[in-house]
């Protein structure tokens, strides 16, 4: 059961919950500009930080996948596709490794968006990146030894906690304004596209056999050192769950948009039921 209970934790924190945030931020951002109305005007504006930041992303991996980049565009104003940015790449079918990469490279922006919210919160609220990990390590021990349905519990008490200390930096002014403009123009921008998604659903078969694979190995090694086993998949699992972490850092962002669209919305009511003269 052991077994059963580390290969799902792995398929989960690896596979699934970066399809389950995505897919999330996905629903979220697309509220988000039905609420503020002109859209366009907010997607175009805050797209010149979170575009570029979604397309390096792809281009990152599909350096490490080794995939040829043939033309790379960090951000334009089409209004005719509505296509702000591309990476245009190319691979050998027949390398399993490069194969496997396409996954990595289509959701590569809700991982690398992720990484860069987390990065601006080191850097311009630093207490806050503090308070956030002490509760993470908590967050960490707790389910590092397998997946658990409490999960879930766990997942709102850290974007609670999360929301908290963000909420709580106001005092520190400029640094938590601008972590908030800059974390939401790149939560804003971290969904992914149809050709996204189109491109990473062939690799999963792919991914789910290598965390197969893995786990028989882990199992071969618990034959002789079941201490080992443990102290690997603990390892394994703790990696997952802080990737886990970051992606509800950057649904919390997203939500804080989503709140600062219905306080639009409402001023927008408010002003439209005023008679005018």
């Amino acid at each position: 059961m052991i077994y059963l209970a580390n290969l799902f934790s792995q398929l989960f924190y690896f596979v699934i919950s970066i399809g389950l945030v995505g897919f999330i931020i996905y629903l979220l951002n697309v509220l988000f500009y039905r609420l503020v109305g002109n859209g366009r005007v907010v997607c175009y504006a805050s797209g010149l930080i979170g575009t570029p930041i979604h397309e390096l992303s792809h281009a990152l991996m599909c350096l490490i996948f080794r995939h040829k980049i043939e033309e790379i565009k960090l951000y334009q104003m089409d209004d005719s596709s509505g296509t702000m940015g591309y990476v245009s790449h190319s691979y050998n079918e027949r390398s399993f490794y490069q194969k496997i990469g396409c996954f990595f490279i289509g959701v590569a922006p809700i991982i690398g968006g992720s990484l860069v919210i987390h990065l601006l919160m080191w850097l311009l609220l630093p207490e806050a990146y503090r308070d956030i990990n002490i509760y993470l390590d908590d967050f960490s021990l707790l389910l590092k030894d397998g997946f658990s349905f409490d999960i879930f519990i766990y997942s709102f008490a850290v974007m609670t906690e999360s929301l908290e200390t963000i909420f709580t930096s106001f005092d520190k002014g400029l640094y938590c304004v601008v972590f908030l403009l800059l974390g939401a123009c790149i939560a804003l921008h971290m969904k992914l596209s149809g050709a996204d998604i189109k491109n990473a659903l062939p690799a999963i078969p792919g991914i789910v056999l290598i965390i197969v694979a893995i786990n028989v190995v882990f199992a071969i090694i618990s034959i002789f050192s079941m201490k080992t086993y443990y102290l690997i998949c603990s390892a394994v699992n703790s990696v997952g769950v802080y990737l886990f972490a970051l992606l509800l850092l950057s649904l919390c962002l997203t939500l804080i948009c989503i709140a600062i669209a219905f306080v639009i919305k409402g001023i927008k009511l408010i002003v439209g039921a005023i008679p005018r003269r």
